[in-house]
């Protein structure tokens, strides 16, 4: 009877020891393990690469690894949002403000997909909040190189409610930041030629042509980063084209 409690005992023992090992184990390289995948995912999406299949799967590595871990479900829903998965994309960046509700980029993500799903409201509350939240916010680190996309996508919000004057407030603020902004320029021209002033739309137009003759590729690449590298100079034609046209439906 001594003989086999202590059989038991001692089967317990090591079963015990073979767990706060694994354990221990799982713990050790956990941390490594999570920072290697979403450094994998990064190179995939845009860091070196562009693979979103392969970024994803990185992403979802790590969130396997680790459930809570920052930014994953945001640049997953970055992802979806470049493939038009928007429904998956908006619950993946969900995710991420109900873990970090301070963390800007995630309510200008989320602004993104609520305008082009056509939730207008809820897009432009998403955009103002980024501007509410200043120096607390996350995005506003970064603001300095591409803040302007905030006041850019407000406007934009703005203009489909048909708030013409809230998109030449809005891009002015903008303007009073990145002064040689095109795609803010382009946007205070619309507001101003909405509201039926003319002239000062013409000359709000100039400026933005004459500020692409310094947009560069790369500058490009930068305004839409989650976008495959390839198509940054189809972009910055885009741009050229769009406020050329606004001159002249504007003459």
């Amino acid at each position: 009877m001594v003989t086999k409690v202590t059989k038991i005992t001692k089967t317990r023992i090591v079963v015990v020891c073979v767990v706060v090992c694994v354990a221990g184990f799982i713990i050790f390289i956990q941390k490594p393990a999570t920072d290697f995948s979403m450094r994998r995912a990064g190179y995939y999406f845009n860091g070196g690469a562009y693979d979103l299949k392969k970024a994803e799967r990185w992403y979802r590595t790590a969130l396997w690894l680790n459930p809570s871990m920052p930014a994953a479900h945001y640049q997953l829903s970055r992802i979806y949002f470049v493939e038009g998965r928007t429904e998956e994309a908006l619950r993946e960046v969900n995710k991420e403000l109900k873990m970090r509700p301070l963390f800007g980029r995630a309510y200008y993500m989320r602004g993104l997909i609520e305008g082009f799903s056509k939730n207008l409201d809820a897009a432009e509350a998403d955009f103002k909040k980024i501007l509410e939240l200043g120096k607390l916010s996350e995005y506003a680190e970064s603001l300095d190189q591409s803040g302007w996309a905030v006041y850019n996508d407000l406007s934009w919000v703005q203009f489909q409610k048909g708030e013409y004057g809230d998109v030449e407030k809005t891009a002015r603020e903008g303007l009073e930041k990145y002064p040689h902004n095109p795609w803010l320029l382009n946007s205070w021209g619309l507001g101003l030629m909405n509201l039926k002033k003319t002239k000062e739309a013409a000359a709000a137009f100039d400026l933005a042509l004459k500020a692409t003759q310094k947009l560069t590729v790369e500058d490009t690449r930068r305004a839409y980063p989650g976008n495959d590298p390839r198509e940054a100079e189809d972009k910055r034609q885009q741009i050229i084209q769009q406020i050329r046209f606004n001159q002249a439906i504007i003459k």
